[in-house]
């Protein structure tokens, strides 16, 4: 499960507060408005799981395949039966800014059948400092799906649909404070026996301090099959524009999956950007469960 690094930038440092001495009549109904959102995900997230794992599970399941690390989904979905959770740590460095994630962005991936499941993108907790100005707290949520509609065949890749929406239910200094809809077409393609091809086309429309404006990402991941235990990738990709109004910005960036067991796999990556637009680097490490 990716999230473009290069044009994720929480909300501006020194922004009003949640809660503070004073207590405007619009943040409590914004903090209630959170509570309520955040309750209602909780529900579904119960629900779902409840649901999934009230299935009987294949047997013989293939080893996990998560989203993360790299920004390119795959189409796979999770196996009836069982529910897949990823997290991990990610620290953004971009000229006076140092973004550090924790969680970065806690998924999980509840299927309802073999064709589609609910996505729950939990965000994490960011601690953002700018020039010497920190800003922390919790990230948005965005609730979202995924329908594999067409399998691989012969030459033709497999393809998925994602749609979801980020909610401001974050930290004022942190989140986004508009709904920010995602549209999404997911492709892959096993190439040979030990690797693969993966392209996704992402829509959002966002809004930062110029107003609101459409921002598309594309990108192709290229995955290899190193050993039993280990698979790595080679991904590059942009987004346009990074900001209302600003230039497209281009990433590569790399990283390496390691089996613990077949339902447990750490990961880890760096990347950077290419035209010299922040951030100038990114570094993480995660895990990804199934059960």
């Amino acid at each position: 499960m990716g999230t473009p690094r290069l044009f994720y930038l929480p909300g501006p440092v020194g922004g009003p507060r949640r809660f503070g001495l004073v207590c405007r009549p619009h943040q409590v109904v914004k903090a209630i408005f959170e509570a309520v959102v955040r309750g209602l995900a909780l529900v579904l997230v119960v629900m779902g799981a409840r649901g999934a794992l009230g299935q009987q599970a294949p047997k013989d399941l293939d080893p996990i395949n998560p989203d993360r690390p790299d920004f390119t989904n795959g189409t796979a979905i999770v196996p009836m039966g069982k529910v897949l959770l990823e997290t991990g740590y990610l620290n953004t460095n971009s000229r006076d800014t140092r973004l550090r994630e924790f969680g970065d962005h806690l998924l999980l991936r509840v299927p309802i059948s073999d064709r589609f499941e609910w996505r729950f993108d939990m965000g994490g907790y960011a601690i953002q400092d700018v020039a010497g100005v920190r800003a922390s707290g919790l990230e948005d949520f965005t609730p979202g799906f995924k329908w594999r509609f067409r399998d691989a065949r012969g030459s033709q890749p497999a393809l998925a649909l994602f749609a979801g929406v980020t909610l401001p239910t974050g930290a004022s200094d942190i989140g986004n404070p508009a709904p920010q809809p995602s549209l999404a077409l997911y492709a892959d393609r096993q190439l040979t026996a030990s690797t693969s091809l993966g392209v996704n086309v992402v829509a959002t429309y966002t809004n930062d301090d110029a107003g609101r404006f459409t921002q598309y990402v594309a990108s192709a991941s290229y995955g290899m099959q190193l050993s039993p235990r280990t698979n790595g990738f080679l991904e590059l990709y942009s987004v346009m524009p990074e900001s209302n109004g600003g230039p497209n910005v281009e990433v590569f960036d790399a990283g390496l999956g390691y089996l613990l067991n077949n339902d447990t796999m750490v990961d880890l990556h760096r990347g950077v950007g290419l035209n010299r637009r922040r951030p100038n680097s990114f570094w993480g490490v995660g895990v990804s469960f199934r059960f």
